[in-house]
């Protein structure tokens, strides 16, 4: 994902904790949750009845807390985000999916992230070239090119869990 972010025209987003991978976390219990749309809609299901079970679950996807929890700095206590009480739960995760691990690991996704960043840095064509879709037919492999001037670059990616194969034209 970091590739194609990165090798795309426009500004790439990023959220607190992308860099590294962190994953969202997948609260068990309503009361975890402090986005006010969840808790809407679940004061809404209380009212008018319904499956709170798959309410849950449902969140667990697709509340936006998932993705709000502190950035995991360390493996200490709250991930090294503070040393208060985090406004929400951290990811039981931290002591994996951390800043001070993806530090000492040339392989990690945070060193990948800097070299794309790096990268699209110094190839202007990452940035302003022209994009063109390669290949739209194969199901495993996104390919395209960014071409700006006399530099041509492709861009090969496999979203899924299948080996993929590509022929360069």
């Amino acid at each position: 994902l970091t590739t194609f972010l990165l090798s795309m025209h426009a500004t790439p987003f990023y959220y607190a904790g992308d860099e590294i991978g962190m994953s969202n976390i997948r609260f068990d219990n309503v009361e975890d949750y402090l986005d006010i749309e969840t808790i809407n809609r679940y004061n809404f299901l209380k009212r008018t009845g319904g499956d709170y079970q798959g309410f849950l679950e449902d969140q667990k996807t697709s509340g936006r807390d998932n993705a709000r929890t502190p950035i995991q700095w360390d493996s200490s206590s709250n991930a090294g985000f503070t040393s208060g009480t985090p406004w929400l739960k951290v990811n039981p995760n931290y002591g994996q999916i951390n800043v001070a691990v993806q530090e000492k690991d040339e392989r990690s996704p945070l060193h990948y992230f800097r070299k794309m960043i790096r990268l699209r840095k110094e190839k202007q064509v990452l940035v302003y070239g022209n994009y063109t879709l390669l290949d739209l037919e194969n199901p495993q492999v996104y390919a395209y090119t960014r071409e700006l001037e006399d530099e041509k670059v492709l861009v090969l990616l496999n979203f899924s869990s299948d080996a993929g194969s590509f022929v360069v034209p």
